[in-house]
């Protein structure tokens, strides 16, 4: 991430000296279903609020890397899975006056495991957990978490309810 100083002119001609940019990275994140409804989270500690979260899989668009293939490679990489099914949930800047990376978000289905292990373990150590439409649901509504996070799970729910399984 490197912060940046530009000058914005604003439609009524005015400019702002020294407006702080945040130039970030865009990411992926992805949401797993399984064949049962339920979606795969991980449970890991973030520095950032400062307890123990529920987060989907996760990471940074390498240069000229496409998104979905992102995706596919955080999620062999975190879980050793792979999915045959892939939707696009959306791609989003979170933070419209700083940048700070634009998020693109995948629900992944049709899982099949690839490696037992992850191929690149997470240095944050999470456990792996299945929950149920309505316990993600329960987690959108209870728990402290990133906004971008919570975006997916809600996207995903919206996605899967009342929907026949592409499973």
């Amino acid at each position: 991430m490197e912060i940046q100083e530009h000058e914005v002119q604003l439609p009524d001609g005015s400019v702002i000296q020294d407006w702080l940019y945040l130039a970030g990275p865009n990411f992926v994140l992805v949401l797993c279903e399984n064949s049962d409804g339920d979606f795969l989270l991980l449970q890991q500690r973030k520095y950032a609020v400062r307890t123990v979260v529920h987060a989907p899989i996760g990471g940074i668009i390498e240069p000229d890397e496409a998104p979905l293939h992102a995706a596919q490679r955080e999620l062999l990489e975190e879980t050793g899975l792979s999915a045959r099914s892939w939707k696009k949930l959306g791609a989003y800047v979170l933070e419209p006056n700083r940048h700070v990376g634009k998020a693109h978000l995948y629900l992944a289905r049709q899982l099949r495991l690839i490696h037992p292990k992850p191929l690149q373990p997470d240095i944050e150590a999470p456990n792996i957990a299945w929950v149920s439409p309505h316990r993600l649901s329960d987690i959108v509504k209870r728990e402290e978490s990133v906004a971008s996070w919570t975006l997916l799970f809600l996207l995903a729910i919206n996605e899967t309810s009342g929907s026949p399984k592409a499973n």
